[in-house]
């Protein structure tokens, strides 16, 4: 996965979203979400696995992500988190996108529909 490619999508994405102010209590943010996703407590590995199903359904849904059959939650998480990680550090204002926003993109990055 190209890390140029990711960041570009990510950060398109944030361009064309609600401003974050309007819905900063109401909206789990990527910073969040990839806290959640790195907590070694079963109720968090728990959530993280259901909210990254949630991002790649609406990825997909939505024709930015062409996931495999056989795709595994696991392996979908271990891309959000080894994503996450650099997007959070060479762009720390992703960290304040919606959750969603950000785990749909990196998702459809590295499964994209060609």
């Amino acid at each position: 996965m190209k890390m140029i490619g990711l960041v570009a999508i990510v950060a398109s994405l944030i361009n064309v979203s609600i401003p974050f102010q309007s819905r900063a209590e109401t909206v789990l943010s990527a910073r969040d979400l990839f806290d959640a996703c790195t907590r070694a407590d079963m109720d968090w590995i728990s959530f993280c696995n259901g909210f990254i199903q949630a991002s790649n359904d609406h990825a997909v849904r939505l024709g930015m992500a062409c996931t495999p059959a056989g795709t595994t939650r696991t392996h979908l998480v271990e891309i959000f988190e080894y994503s996450a990680a650099r997007l959070l550090v060479s762009q720390s204002e992703l960290g304040d996108a919606a959750g969603l926003e950000v785990a749909s993109a990196i998702i459809g990055a590295a499964f994209p529909c060609n």
